[in-house]
C-alpha cells in the first residue's frame, strides 16, 4: 500500500505523533520529524517577532567582545537575546513534553539563531556568492565534525590531530578562494579568516582604527604563513621557543609604527586585568575611561595597603583601622566609576583584591 503522509499529518503534535506511531514509524524517526517541525515553527515565530533586516556592513577591525567574562551588547541585541531565550524555553518545554527527551543534547542541531552573523561578515559580496560560501562552509563543517568525533573530549590534541585540523581548514579556504576574485578574497580574509580573528582578539582592548587593524593584519598574516605548519607540541621546546620569539617580534614591529601615546595604550591593552575592565565597561555601557581609572586605582590602593602592612610603627589595631578605611573608600570610588550594576558584576568575578584590602 502506498503511504500517503497527508493521512498522518496533524496540526496537533500529540495527534501527529499518535498517527506516526499508528503506521509503525520508528521512534527515532518520529523524534527527528517532530524536532525538525518544531524547530521550523519556532524559527518562523522568531522571524515574525524580529523581521529580517538588510545585512549591515560590519567594521571588521572591531572586536565583538573584549573579554570572555563581559560581553558587550547593544539594547537591540539584548532585546533579541531575551526573545531567543523565551522562545528557546518554550520550544524546549514543548519538545520535552511531546517526546520525553533531554533537549539540551539536541539544541546544537538547531541553527535558527545564527543566520545573520555570516551575512554581516559577507555583506560586501553579492547574495549569490554569500550563499555559495555558506554552502562550502556547511560542507566542511560536516568534515570537521567527523574529525572532532575522533578526538577525546577534554583531552589536548596531539600534533597529528592539530595537523589534520590545519589541513581541513586549508582545503576549505582553497575551495572558497576559487569562488572569489583576488580583491574579494582579500576582503574575505580581513573579515572571516583565522588571521583576522587572531588580530581582533589581540587588539580588542586597544580598539584599533581600520588602518591600524590592516597594518597588524598584514604583519600577522606574514607571521601565520611562516608558522603555517607549526603545531603546539610540549616536547618540541625549540619550536615553541621560535614561535614565542617571533610573536614577540611581531608585537614590537607593530608598536614601532605607533606614536608614543598609542604605543602606551597598546601596552596597557595587553594587560589581562585591563582587558577585563574594558569588557566590563562595554557590557554595561560605562564610559571607557572608567576602565583605566579602575585599573590604576587597583594598583595604587594595593601598593598603599602593602605599605601599611609593612609599617612597623603602627599597632595592629591602627593597621586594621587604616586598611578598613582604604577598602571603604575604594568601594565608594568603584561605585562612582562603574555604577552599581557593573560593580556587582565585577565583584562577582574580581572581588578578591577588594576583599584583601581590609586584611
Amino acid at each position: 500500500m502506498k503511504l500517503d503522509w497527508r493521512a498522518v499529518e496533524e496540526a496537533d503534535y500529540k495527534e501527529y505523533i499518535k498517527n506516526l506511531r499508528s503506521i509503525q514509524c520508528p521512534e527515532e524517526t518520529i523524534r527527528d520529524i517532530i524536532i525538525a517541525d518544531v524547530n521550523k515553527l519556532y524559527a518562523s515565530k522568531f522571524k515574525s517577532a524580529r523581521p529580517a533586516q538588510p545585512a549591515k556592513e560590519r567594521k571588521y577591525w572591531e572586536a565583538d567582545t573584549v573579554s570572555y567574562q563581559y560581553r558587550s551588547r547593544s539594547p537591540e541585541q539584548r532585546e533579541e537575546e531575551k526573545l531567543r531565550r523565551d522562545l528557546e524555553k518554550e520550544k524546549r518545554e514543548l519538545l520535552e513534553e511531546l517526546l520525553g527527551i533531554d533537549y539540551s543534547a539536541e539544541l546544537a542541531k538547531s541553527n535558527m539563531w545564527n543566520a545573520n552573523t555570516m551575512d554581516q561578515q559577507l555583506s560586501f559580496l553579492s547574495e549569490e556568492k554569500r550563499q555559495a560560501i555558506k554552502d562550502v562552509q556547511k560542507k566542511w563543517q560536516k568534515e570537521m565534525q567527523a574529525f572532532y568525533e575522533t578526538t577525546e573530549p577534554g583531552e589536548p590534541w596531539t600534533p597529528e590531530q592539530q595537523k589534520k585540523q590545519k589541513e581541513l581548514m586549508k582545503r576549505q579556504e582553497a575551495e572558497i578562494a576559487q569562488l572569489l576574485s583576488p580583491q574579494e578574497k582579500e576582503e574575505y580574509d580581513l573579515r572571516v579568516s583565522n588571521t583576522s580573528a587572531g588580530v581582533r582578539n589581540d587588539l580588542a582592548a586597544f580598539e584599533p582604527s581600520e588602518a591600524e587593524f590592516k597594518r597588524m593584519f598584514q604583519l600577522r598574516k606574514a607571521f601565520d604563513e611562516k608558522f603555517t605548519d607549526y603545531v603546539s607540541d610540549p616536547d618540541d621546546e625549540e619550536g615553541q621557543k621560535k614561535w614565542s620569539q617571533a610573536y614577540s617580534a611581531l608585537q614590537k614591529e607593530f608598536t614601532d609604527g605607533l606614536d608614543p601615546a598609542r604605543k602606551a595604550e597598546f601596552e596597557l591593552a595587553r594587560s589581562y586585568g585591563y582587558r577585563e575592565l574594558v569588557g566590563l565597561t562595554k557590557a554595561f555601557d560605562v564610559p571607557r575611561k572608567s576602565a583605566k581609572k579602575v585599573y590604576e586605582m587597583k594598583s595604587t590602593v594595593e601598593k598603599e595597603a602593602m605599605r601599611l602592612r609593612n609599617d612597623r610603627t603602627l599597632t595592629d589595631e591602627q593597621r586594621k583601622t587604616a586598611l578598613k578605611a582604604i577598602r571603604v573608600e575604594t568601594e565608594k570610588a568603584l561605585t562612582e566609576a562603574l555604577g552599581d550594576k557593573a560593580l556587582r558584576s565585577y565583584k562577582s568575578n574580581q572581588d578578591y583584591w577588594i576583599r584583601n584590602l581590609g586584611r
